[in-house]
């Protein structure tokens, strides 16, 4: 790092202990179509005191108020916009979803204040340089942004990188790169270790800095008769002793490598008694974080020629290895090479034994061999200090792998000095059988240590999962079907009963779930809504056709019965209308009379799309739990697999199905409704006024044209007529005198003042014509004495332009019955009606005007 700046700001923050909110990895353009579901941001503690959120809000950007809570040091807190869509995505639970907003995909400014509204976040981003862009894979190509040191400048572009971590997601043909909640890939840019201090007039600028071990100072003398002088001769105590020479007026450069930590003063001689001094503080160089987390000491070969012992970077910095040393039950130094940080690396007895049985590649270490009774394996820095130390054996505590074909494994590789208890043996094969015995082994990948199901779903008193990230290989008969076919959720139970549901994002691992295999499944806990999961990462199918465990029967939901087969008896449904919608599922209540439940009935299992249960039933299903805050203790639910899971299954039926008017109206070859007596509901606008004031007689048309009469003797059973009423009709279908109708049980009016469909012109009567609006242009009479006008109903017979006769029926409840006779020609619109009193039903065929305005002159 070339640094040009005083560090007496460092040097404070070493001295002090504080809490620092930074906000380190932003998504704001997912890969998605469409709708942005899969937003975030990524909030640390980047301090070494816990930070008291009670009152911090997120101002610009997006709306959020944060939770009373403390983040403690060190610790991550993520918000989305959707942190449902979010987890069924990727499998990641983020601690919250924001109020209101969204991150806009071409850059905004975020603000975060906290409780005394004083800004501790403010900057902006963009999607241009020096920030990440898309031809870097971010803004829409599936990249995360990420801040690359929790101590940079964030509101410097050039210290947000795209993310390179995998969610082993692919959305739109991208794949999804994030650490939602742990650490980032991103990694500042190192301008070398070189530092530039500057001797301007009589200073030293900066003349207090602190380095690391084996970095390098530079002393550049801009002006002036100046030497550097850190000898010991002048400061005995220095570690070692630095100086340039005597005093000159020359523009000189002088430059010192620090190998030794601690605390350096140096002068310039003409000057010191002006105050012309300076120090440099030099860090110890800490040790790599390394960890020895798989040995193979006995494989099933004769010559042990598959030996291996396997180190992983624990930290956060890639380690540089040169210098190191294996010692004890083999020797080896390592002349050069790093590892970055979470990587694996192999130190192998035989490498090219490894490579070619196992297709590993690895280190071969110098001299020795591994014991097969057990001995002790040490790693040291250069110096002689001990990085990690194991001393295995094969007697208990420690697990088997004696001969067996199993590597021993630690079971977490974040572990600092493990115990015995700590390891287990390997139970991923490695598809290799050698000598006859399978080879079980992850080198160069986390194991999973076998695990029973109670083990690794233990929860704390708050409900929550206390082996968040624990990698395990579990067992267990699958008890339900696939809740997600794009990946996997589902439960599995082990021989002892107990339960854990099973979850993939977007991978299914080639396995199709059934009911009754046994399987094993190897991946890491995870937490979703207070649901204790494993996240899978590989399952492989053992036996088919296991007997399931019988359900238990319980009378309420509790963490007993999460992940657990249950049943509950006598229960009804609260409110059958909860019963359907959504798209991935609904949840309904139920009650056995004193208590409710909720059950939810996911959109992969067959009841999605049947009625709703009617009467009292018994419920089996597996507990689950959907509960957004800790402690996790409500928002218990009872998902049932299937139809039969309801007992007895019942369902409603329902008296009116929806019907179209076309479908019910239709006749025979002798003008009979095909649809007499059956029982629907149909839909459609009100034409023409009500021809029955002591009851109902009107005409209803759908946006297809097609009519059909509503006839009810007695009563308006709550509805007054309106033209232009769209309305519900529950009822039975009927005929009278050749006119098919509907007597109604049931009218709802939906919406009023709804446009009415054109009149069709037409120049005779007919089926066609029945219930339909239309038109017959420049009418005459073929006997006009036939219009009354006294105020009584009244037919009058008229001659078409086709000449056709028709008969227009003028009912003594329309105004035009107390009108004179309009002159003809005229034309004249009307609803047609029929009014035939022998089969076959194919007479008798009438047009009735509404009003006077359905009459009007020729052109």
């Amino acid at each position: 790092m070339k640094l040009k700046f005083t560090f007496l700001l460092t040097l404070f923050a070493l001295s002090v202990s504080y809490g620092q909110l930074v906000l380190t990895e932003i998504m704001y353009n997912p890969p998605e179509s469409g709708t942005d579901s899969l937003e975030y941001l990524e909030f640390y503690n980047a301090g070494s005191d816990a930070i008291d959120l009670n009152g911090y809000q997120v101002t610009e950007g997006v709306t959020y108020t944060f939770p009373d809570r403390m983040l403690g040091a060190g610790e991550y807190f993520t918000i989305g916009v959707d942190t449902l869509k979010l987890f069924t995505a990727l499998g990641i639970a983020l601690s919250d979803e924001w109020e209101s907003g969204g991150l806009s995909n071409g850059g905004e400014s975020i603000i975060v204040v906290d409780g005394n509204a004083a800004e501790v976040i403010s900057f902006t981003y963009d999607d241009n340089a020096p920030w990440p862009s898309s031809a870097e894979g971010t803004d829409g190509e599936g990249a995360s942004i990420e801040l690359c040191d929790a101590s940079a400048d964030a509101s410097d572009g050039a210290n947000w990188k795209a993310s390179t971590g995998s969610t082993s997601v692919t959305i739109n043909e991208r794949e999804v790169l994030a650490t939602i909640g742990s650490n980032n890939t991103a990694t500042c840019e190192d301008s070398g270790d070189e530092v530039i201090v500057e001797l301007v007039g009589l200073e030293f600028i900066p003349s207090d800095i602190t380095i690391d071990q084996g970095q390098t100072v530079r002393w550049v003398n801009t002006g002036g008769r100046h030497n550097v002088n850190g000898s010991q001769a002048t400061y005995p105590d220095n570690p070692v002793g630095f100086m340039n020479g005597s005093p000159s007026s020359e523009l000189f450069t002088y430059e010192f490598t620090f190998s030794v930590p601690g605390v350096y003063n140096y002068q310039c001689d003409p000057h010191v008694g002006v105050g012309m001094i300076g120090t440099v503080t030099v860090l110890e160089e800490e040790r790599p974080q390394l960890a020895i987390t798989e040995i193979m000491y006995n494989d099933p070969g004769m010559t042990d020629s598959l030996e291996f012992i396997e180190i992983y970077n624990q930290g956060t910095e890639t380690a540089n290895l040169g210098g190191l040393i294996l010692k004890d039950a083999v020797s080896h130094v390592f002349e050069e090479g790093t590892l970055a940080a979470g990587a694996f690396m192999i130190v192998s007895q035989d490498s090219s034994a490894l490579r070619r049985i196992l297709g590993v590649s690895s280190v071969q270490w110098s001299d020795g061999r591994l014991d097969n009774r057990g001995e002790k394996i040490i790693l040291t820095t250069a110096g002689g200090d001990t990085i990690d130390i194991v001393e295995y054996e094969d007697l208990s505590p420690w697990p088997g792998g004696d001969g067996t074909g199993a590597s021993i494994v630690l079971c977490d590789i974040t572990l600092e000095n493990p115990s015995p208890e700590d390891w287990g043996e390997a139970t991923t094969s490695t598809d290799v059988t050698y000598e006859g015995v399978e080879i079980l082994a992850n080198p160069g990948g986390a194991s999973f240590c076998a695990a029973t199901i109670a083990e690794a779903s233990a929860i704390n008193d708050n409900g929550e999962a206390i082996n968040i990230d624990k990698e395990y290989s579990l067992e267990g008969t699958v008890h339900t079907p696939n809740y997600r076919p794009s990946g996997l959720t589902m439960v599995i139970i082990d021989d002892n009963g107990d339960g854990i549901t099973v979850f993939s994002g977007s991978d299914n691992f080639d396995y199709t779930v059934t009911e009754g295999d046994k399987i094993r499944v190897f991946g890491a806990i995870s937490q979703f809504n207070g649901l204790t999961q494993i996240a899978a990462s590989d399952v492989v199918l053992l036996s088919s056709g296991e007997q399931l465990m019988d359900a238990t029967v319980v009378t309420g939901l509790s963490e007993d019965t999460e992940s657990q087969l249950v049943r509950i008896e006598n229960l009804t449904l609260i409110n059958p209308d909860d019963w359907g919608g959504g798209t991935s599922g609904f949840n309904v209540d139920m009650t056995n009379g004193s208590d409710t439940f909720d059950v939810r009935i996911d959109a992969d299992i067959d009841l999605f799309s049947l009625e709703y249960p009617t009467g009292t039933f018994s419920v089996t299903g597996v507990g689950g739990q959907f509960d957004g805050n800790s402690p996790f203790d409500e928002g218990y639910q009872l998902l049932p697999r299937s139809m039969a899971d309801i007992d007895p299954y019942v369902p409603f039926v329902e008296m009116f199905p929806a019907r179209n008017i076309a479908d019910v109206t239709s006749v025979d070859a002798t003008g009979v409704t095909d649809s007499l007596g059956i029982s629907c509901a149909i839909t459609g606008v009100v034409y023409g006024p009500n021809y029955r004031p002591s009851g109902l007689q009107f005409t209803i048309i759908d946006g297809e044209g097609n009519g059909i009469g509503l006839f009810n003797n007695d009563g308006d059973l709550g509805y007054t007529v309106a033209e232009g009423d769209e309305i519900e009709v529950k009822g039975t279908i009927s005929q009278f005198r050749g006119l098919t109708q509907i007597n109604p049980d049931e009218v709802t009016l939906l919406s009023g003042d709804n446009t009415l469909v054109d009149a069709r012109t037409s120049t005779a009567l007919g089926e066609d014509t029945e219930s339909e609006l239309v038109v017959f242009p420049n009418v005459t009479y073929v006997d006009e004495s036939e219009w009354s006008g006294d105020g009584s109903s009244f037919n009058v017979n008229l001659m078409t332009e086709g000449g056709q006769t028709i008969t227009m029926r003028i009912d003594n409840d329309n105004e035009l019955s107390t009108m004179a006779a309009p002159t003809a020609p005229f034309n004249v619109t009307g609803l047609g009606g029929q009014f035939d009193t022998e089969e076959p039903l194919l007479d008798g065929y009438q047009l009735l005007p509404r009003y006077a305005a359905d009459i009007s002159e020729t052109s």
